[in-house]
């Protein structure tokens, strides 16, 4: 089966993520074939903290491994850079590499 790295890039989407990260739990696909990289884009409101409080400590249970950074600068789209430089420094390792790069 392919492996896949999902980048979410947020700003302040707090308002969202619920219904997402539910949504997400709900996939059914392997979660050993799956990661998640969020990237907050200096959000304002408490995007952050609930990402740490609340979903990272969900990885690896309900949901495939979470990958979380924080940004101190709002770079708008090019902040899905980010994710995709992780996804290609994982390519040369066969074991964990990615094939395919979803931009949530």
């Amino acid at each position: 089966m392919p492996k896949i790295l999902l980048i979410i890039l947020s700003y302040n989407g707090i308002k969202y993520f619920k219904d997402l990260f539910e949504s997400l739990s709900r996939v059914d696909y392997p979660k050993d074939h799956w990661e998640i990289f969020i990237i907050d884009n200096a959000s304002r409101d408490e995007s952050a903290k609930y990402l740490r409080e609340r979903i990272l400590p969900l990885a690896e249970r309900e949901l495939p491994k979470v990958h979380f950074y924080q940004s101190n600068r709002n770079t708008g789209f090019v902040g899905n850079n980010i994710g995709l430089r992780y996804a290609l420094s994982l390519y040369p390792e066969s074991s964990r590499r990615v094939d395919y790069v979803f931009l949530l």
